[in-house]
């Protein structure tokens, strides 16, 4: 009997610890999933433009480059605090790694910073100039995402 309320007390703490990640942690995961939402709309509509499956609108491109553009503003990696990983937070698809070395996370996302300004230079100038601006910002994403988030 003692050793099944041993662990049903172990158990109980375990989920217990797991909920109070999930809320202590829930305006920063939110905060960097709805960024990343936001991100994945702006990026994909830019790459249906550059392979033609969407016609290109310099005005529209312009639009999506500048929401990249702010996004990239943000302080990203301010949204990881320790304790937010994905063995605390179900909902979460960021890697371990992160935490590991926030450093490298940190050097990618400032190559998102330095190739955000470049896709909103170029994006409403016509078709090839954004196409290669997004090539450069698309190869940053990549980066990042094989490391640093969960399949």
């Amino acid at each position: 009997m003692k050793r099944i309320l041993l662990v049903a007390a172990l158990f109980s703490a375990a989920v217990s610890t797991s909920a109070f990640a999930q809320s202590l942690f829930e305006t920063e995961v939110k905060a960097r999933q709805g960024l990343m939402s936001i991100m994945r709309i702006n990026m994909g509509m830019l790459n249906n433009m550059d392979r033609g499956l969407m016609e290109y609108d310099a005005d529209q491109a312009q639009a999506m480059a500048n929401a990249v553009l702010g996004i990239s503003m943000v302080d990203f990696v301010g949204l990881f605090p320790e304790g937010s990983d994905s063995f605390e937070i179900e909902t979460t698809k960021a890697a371990d790694m992160i935490w590991e070395n926030t450093e490298g996370f940190a050097a990618e996302w400032a190559k998102v910073q330095m190739a955000a300004p470049d896709l909103a230079k170029a994006a409403g100038q016509g078709k090839d100039a954004m196409s290669a601006a997004l090539a450069g910002i698309a190869g940053t994403c990549r980066s990042c995402h094989t490391t640093y988030r969960l399949r």
